[in-house]
């Protein structure tokens, strides 16, 4: 009897095998007796672990399959080739067992109906482990009733006992993952509690939690339904706090199970077309699903700014005994929202953006670089780099509508689909929840957030798209070739940068005089975040890596070719001609931290003119890549003088010494800046 631990020649074993199939040897094809595993491999045992063992059998029976005792053992093992002719070699893999059990599995070697011989496969159990996911110790529950589940991470059975006294609680629904419970209603002027434990079976493991049911309110019983409009009117009039004794019945339009929202955050709307955030204790708390209808109880709750980045008002430190009953199916309908510079009149409402299309369609939803999944990105001081640059954990996509209005779509890192979709190059609707951020100047920008793939219906087909692709530098998917120029894919068009005349794209980091590949961000370490753990989730193409250009040393660089000022430039050359309606200038890009954050936006004919000759189209802020995890999107509206140029020269010239980091420190010569995609569109 051996122990086979695994390993990776095994592994590799086991990958010839399923590549190349059998290996038999020249031996009569006649049906025998005669079935010999060789090393008397006919019992294996396992670690919880798992492994591969290859196995060389000799035998006279002709035809032949494996087959287990049990079916389902498929599941935890596998076998390749399954079935042969006479002399063979296969491999068999043993899963990781995530459980505490151990297990064993017998395959059979079988010719017709008849066993041949019998390899078993034996295999540990974990450490017995288990948790329970709430990050307190009490569970407050409404008088009126509730429904609630506790989430529980275990490798072993586990149940939930509660005492026989407390029968106002009910254990309901019980999987691996929760249990469900039912609160029945209390006409009690006391509080009642009781300890519902979490054990595991056959161990000592277990955890208590208290669960308490609010007493009996006398005020709920004598106050008055409000919409949500009236709500609002009467928290403004008390100063942000509702000190009527009124109750809403609204929807969940939020999704806490989408990853794409605040842990504390639940989004409600009613018929009035108006919505509130309520802002819970804990976010075990807000756990009320999407589409829930709720009567929740207002009184004495408090409209005010906790996030001073967002200065959006919530409903702060809610508790859930508020809400004084559930009921599950009640969606609401989407506002349908057709320029999209009205969204600050539907703040936390769900919209329909129609016919929008994504000014710069590129990657996924959201495009970094997931190389530290599990890190804890905290808060971060957003730089003055427009609406584009959110945090550490969140990216942003322009959306577009018809009329040339721009919005955005936020998406977090713990959006369980962010990844799986290509962004499309069409047009269509967009569903999602309207919420705010206040950026430099005090000025309040709206976007939505997703809650679901199925919320994004923008069509993948380019032909539906409101504008038109005049001209396109990137993206770069590969560079192992690099480039002698850099020039569009789609029209006509250059990339140079003033410090290095005709630029040279080379494949490794260059000194100040040379522009480099370098990677953007990556679609092929996508996860998602279920129970507290990263599943792998693969967008449409997997293992693509999108390259952005960089250069450095942007200020006071020896080698610039812009001789009267200090400022180094991108440059782009291209040709509008024909090109009606309104152009715009649409990009990816950031700094590192001691690379340049201002650029003016400048265009001529003459890429050589002096600075005077050049007119401003702009000026842009870019995000510091060091804090914000990716590249960001940018676009902006050129002058009507970019029309139809049978030469047109637009240049990003850094216009002061100030870094991304936004330090008093100036640009550093190794900071750099980057370019990701360059297009110019007209519509």
């Amino acid at each position: 009897m051996k122990t086979v631990l695994i390993n990776i020649n095994s592994f590799i074993a086991f990958v010839a095998v399923m590549l190349f199939g059998l290996v038999a040897c020249e031996k009569s094809q006649t049906e025998g007796n005669s079935v010999v595993i060789v090393d008397d491999l006919y019992e294996i045992n396992y670690t919880e672990k798992g492994g591969i063992q290859e196995f060389v059998m000799y035998s006279d029976i002709g035809e032949w399959q494996i087959v287990p005792t049990y079916e389902e053992d498929w599941q935890w093992i596998d076998a390749y080739p399954k079935r042969g002719s006479n002399d063979a070699r296969f491999a068999v893999k043993v899963s990781e067992n995530e459980t505490a059990y151990p297990r064993t599995c017998d395959l059979h070697i079988v010719t017709g109906d008849k066993v041949r011989a019998t390899i078993t496969f034996n295999q540990t159990g974990g450490v017995p482990e288990m948790k329970i996911l709430y990050a307190s110790d009490t569970k407050v529950v409404s008088s009126l009733g509730d429904n609630f589940k506790i989430k529980v991470k275990a490798n072993i059975d586990w149940i939930a006992t509660i005492p026989k006294e407390a029968d106002w609680l009910t254990p309901t629904e019980h999987t691996d993952d929760y249990q469900a419970f039912a609160v029945a209603p209390s006409d009690l002027n006391t509080e009642r509690e009781t300890v519902v434990t979490f054990s595991a079976v056959g161990t000592s493991i277990s955890y208590p939690l208290i669960v308490k049911q609010a007493k009996h309110s006398e005020t709920f019983a004598s106050a008055r339904l409000v919409t949500i409009a009236e709500l609002l009117d009467l928290a403004a009039a008390g100063g942000g706090k509702v000190n009527d004794n009124v109750y809403i019945v609204a929807s969940v339009v939020s999704d806490y199970a989408s990853g794409n929202f605040p842990a504390t955050y639940m989004c409600v709307q009613d018929e009035s077309n108006k919505g509130i955030c309520i802002d819970f204790e804990d976010e075990d708390s807000n756990d009320y699903p999407l589409n829930a209808r709720l009567t929740i109880h207002m009184l004495g709750q408090e409209l005010k700014v906790v996030d001073t980045e967002t200065k959006s008002p919530v409903f702060a430190d809610f508790s859930r005994t508020m809400v004084m009953k559930t009921e599950e199916g009640y969606p609401v309908t989407p506002i349908k929202i057709a320029d999209v510079s009205t969204l600050c009149d539907y703040e936390y409402c769900l919209v329909e953006l129609e016919d929008v299309e994504y000014v710069v369609p590129y990657g996924t939803y959201l495009n970094i670089a997931e190389t530290n999944l599990n890190a804890d990105y905290g808060t971060y001081d957003i730089k003055p780099s427009l609406q584009f640059s959110e945090r550490n954990n969140e990216y942003v996509h322009l959306l577009r509508d018809r009329q040339g209005n721009v919005t955005e779509l936020y998406t977090f890192h713990s959006f369980i689909s962010r990844a799986s979709r290509m962004i499309p190059e069409g047009s269509g609707n967009i569903t999602g929840v309207v919420m705010r951020r206040t950026k430099s100047g005090n000025t309040p920008r709206y976007h939505i957030r997703m809650r679901a793939l199925s919320d994004d219906r923008i069509s993948d087909d380019p032909a539906t798209r409101h504008s038109k692709t005049i001209m396109q530098i990137g993206p770069w998917s590969e560079y192992s070739k690099g480039l002698s120029k850099v020039l569009a894919c789609v029209g006509t068009g250059q990339l140079k940068e003033s410090a290095t005349g005709e630029s040279v794209a080379v494949n490794s980091t260059a000194g100040n005089t040379s522009m480099y590949f370098q990677p953007a961000w990556t679609r092929n370490r996508t996860a998602e975040l279920i129970n507290g753990k990263w599943i792998p989730l693969y967008a449409n193409s997997v293992d693509v890596i999108y390259y952005c250009i960089v250069a450095q040393d942007w200020w006071q660089n020896n080698f610039n070719r812009i001789l009267d000022c200090d400022g180094v430039a991108w440059i782009i050359t291209t040709s509008t001609e024909g090109a009606e309606g309104q152009l715009s200038l649409d990009f990816a890009g950031c700094s590192s931290s001691s690379g340049p954050l201002n650029f003016i936006v400048e265009y001529c004919d003459n890429e050589n003119a002096p600075v005077e000759e050049w007119k401003q189209a702009g000026r842009i802020s870019v995000a510091n890549a060091n804090t914000s995890s990716g590249m960001k999107l940018y676009t902006l509206d050129l002058p009507a003088d970019c029309n139809n140029c049978a030469n047109l020269v637009l240049r990003l010239r850094v216009a002061d010494s100030r870094r991304a980091k936004n330090t008093s420190t100036p640009i550093d010569n190794a900071g750099t800046n980057r370019l990701g995609i360059i297009r110019i569109s007209s519509r």
